[in-house]
């Protein structure tokens, strides 16, 4: 509903609307007729970014392609792209010895020629690079060339070429640019001038980046293998120094030896122990005559065989030829040959008494016990040698371990940045082999300029019309006048009675009676429908209040009166200050103190009292005046009218609760001075 109602307030000022469109318009017609004419160029850009295929399908350098197309274009747009282009440009234009329409008109070359001074014009090369590289020399302290550079300036300035418009062609790999000038050849020139730096720069910077990247992992790598190096240097002459060869095979072997040998040992003490008994108990029965087997001769031979025996087992242990083995045993046999000989010497005597019997057991067991306990000392010097290496070969573990755990980290930290490295590479090999920046549409030389002036009109015809447009939109949507009758029925909580437009635009309507006495009669169905409810119809006395004064009441009593009367029936209207002498149907009241204390029969005639079927009384303002609370007690219906163009008040409210506690009767609405469009609500199309 405010949405038809906004198009209908905006309609009623289609001329205000419409002039101030027309006027813009002009304006803008006057203001552009000398405007420059404008030439486009443009070109198309394959970069390839989101698409790109590598040598390497399983490397990926992680970025985004949103990035790189960002990073792209605000290389396109930089400022250093930008001052490079123009004195590029400039750099063309001064190696011009007559004008080129593909570089520069002759009147913009003429024009360009007068601007520039003759020491620039003098630092002019034998190419247009050598005159380039003399501009750029310059454009660092000379203040004609800092000026056209970073100042307003046509075709050179920074300002000039940052109107470039570049743009991703949708979700492709097409960059679309366009560059607009006053001369076409400078237009597509400066196009082709920045498309190449930008390229250039762009492949620049990216190659740059993975140079330095892999010169970084270069150097990671050398510090890395350096340290391996030492490291695998350093275990090397470790385990020479300490004659490892497999330093958990060698340990596992000691361990294994020196159970072996401990093994052995026991063995030995057992049969030592045994040989003892097995001689003592041999002794035992020889009695006195066993110390005629301990003399000299055989107590020599045995150190010898015990000795011999020592001499056998550490050769054995120690892994000696067969040779030596032979020789030692060989000793051995013949010391127990003349050993047996001795005993058997003593045992042949006149005096052996029992030793004849026990000689071959006796000179056995001394065999067996000699050869026992020299296998037993050597296997303790070989166990004492074991433990010594054990104890010595613990802590050395414990370095090698050590120097391994470091040669592991090395390497570790070798293959990291050998893989870096190689990735690097792969990286950089991308980018030298595929060149993926390409131009594909170049720029073109518009051969016709582009009209902005149509533009710029329509452009001055909409802000014409959009800004009444807004300010009566505006000024709806911040009104907070009562305007219609659904926001006055919210406001006052009364239900509405009737409506009036504003007298003077009444007369301006087609019908202006019919739709008068139509909005009368709505009124005073309202009327008709009191006394039907009555049981024994009276006279019918209605008030006509007001909160504020100057809204209407008068005007609305005399109309209503009006239509009574052209109905057949006799109405008569009291209004307050009146001289309304000679009007049967009109009557006035003094306000005073009487007529605020007086009942109806003390301020209406008696004759038209009597005479009226209906009673209109019109009171004073009720904010503004009191009334007769005794007199409104005879009433039976009010009306309340209210202005539709002003607010609604808190005063108005208060007021209005008042007059309905004192009376006890709840006003019908009357909304006067409403739109045609309220009016048009109530009764349709007039």
């Amino acid at each position: 509903m405010d949405i038809q109602r906004l198009i209908k307030f905006l309609l009623k000022r289609y001329k205000i609307i419409i002039g101030s469109a027309l006027l813009m318009g002009i304006l803008m017609y006057f203001f552009t007729r000398n405007i420059p004419k404008r030439y486009e160029s443009t070109a198309t850009i394959y970069t390839g970014i989101g698409s790109r295929i590598s040598i390497d399908s399983k490397s990926s350098d992680g970025a985004n392609p949103n990035t790189l197309f960002s990073n792209f274009m605000e290389i396109i747009t930089s400022r250093e792209t930008l001052k490079e282009a123009g004195l590029k440009l400039l750099a063309s234009h001064l190696m011009l010895e007559h004008a080129d329409p593909q570089i520069i008109s002759e009147e913009h070359l003429i024009m360009v020629r007068e601007m520039i001074p003759d020491d620039i014009k003098a630092m002019k090369g034998a190419t247009e690079s050598i005159t380039y590289a003399n501009l750029e020399e310059a454009a660092i302290t000379h203040p004609f060339l800092i000026g056209i550079i970073n100042y307003p300036s046509p075709y050179y300035s920074i300002a000039a070429l940052s109107s470039v418009y570049v743009e991703r062609t949708r979700e492709s790999d097409m960059l679309f640019l366009a560059y607009s000038c006053n001369d076409p050849g400078v237009c597509q020139k400066t196009l082709d001038l920045l498309i190449n730096i930008s390229i250039l720069s762009y492949r620049k910077i990216t190659e740059g980046q993975l140079e330095k990247a892999v010169e970084y992992f270069q150097e990671q790598l050398e510090t890395a293998y350096d340290r391996l190096k030492q490291s695998e240097e350093r275990l090397l002459t470790f385990n020479r120094v300490n004659n490892l060869v497999d330093y958990t095979s060698q340990t596992s072997i000691a361990i294994a030896q020196r159970e072996q040998i401990n093994d052995r040992i026991n063995q030995e003490r057992d049969n030592i122990s045994s040989i003892e008994a097995a001689l003592k108990k041999l002794e035992d029965q020889m009695g006195g005559q066993a110390q005629s087997l301990k003399t000299k001769e055989i107590i020599e031979k045995r150190e010898q065989l015990s000795k011999l025996t020592l001499q056998i087992t550490v050769a054995e242990l120690n892994g000696a030829s067969p040779g030596m083995i032979a020789r030692l045993q060989s000793e051995k046999n013949q010391v127990t040959d003349e050993l047996n000989r001795n005993i058997e010497g003593i045992s042949n005597t006149p005096t052996s008494g029992k030793i004849p019997d026990i000689a071959s057991s006796y000179f056995t067991r001394i065999v067996s016990y000699e050869e026992s306990k020299a296998r037993l000392q050597a296997l303790e010097r070989r166990r004492n040698a074991n433990v010594e290496q054990y104890e010595k070969i613990i802590p050395i573990g414990d370095t090698l371990k050590r120097i391994q755990r470091e040669i592991e980290i090395n390497e570790k930290v070798y293959l990291a940045a050998l893989d870096e490295l190689n990735n690097s590479k792969r990286r950089q090999q991308d980018q030298h082999s595929f060149s993926f920046i390409q131009v594909i549409d170049k720029p073109n030389y518009p051969l016709t300029a582009k009209s902005t002036r149509k533009m710029m009109i329509l452009i001055g015809l909409m802000i014409g019309g959009t800004i009444p447009i807004a300010i009566f939109t505006s000024i709806f949507y911040f009104n907070n006048n009562i305007l219609t009758l659904q926001r006055a029925e919210h406001l006052t909580g009364l239900k509405t009675g009737g409506i009036l437009p504003d007298i003077k635009k009444l007369k301006t309507y087609k019908h202006a009676r019919l739709v008068s006495n139509s909005l009368s009669d709505i009124i005073l169905k309202n009327i008709y429908l009191i006394e039907q409810h009555e049981e024994h119809p009276q006279q019918q006395r209605i008030l006509i209040v007001s909160t504020r004064s100057s809204e209407g009441k008068t005007t609305i009593g005399n109309m209503l009166c009006e239509r009574i009367i052209s109905k057949g029936r006799r109405c008569l209207v009291m209004v307050p200050y009146m001289d309304i002498s000679g009007n049967w149907s009109v009557a006035s009241y003094k306000v005073d103190t009487a007529a605020y204390q007086a009942h109806t029969e003390g301020i209406v005639p008696v004759e038209k009292l009597n005479e009226a079927e209906i009673l209109i009384l019109e009171l004073p303002s009720l904010i503004l005046n009191d009334y007769p609370v005794e007199l409104i007690k005879q009433f039976n219906m009010a009306f309340l009218v209210c202005d539709a163009n002003r607010q609604w008040a808190k005063a108005d409210q208060t007021a209005l609760d008042t007059f309905i506690s004192i009376s006890g009767l709840t006003p019908y609405l009357i909304l006067n001075n409403v739109d045609k469009d309220v009016v048009e609500e109530v009764l349709g199309k007039v």
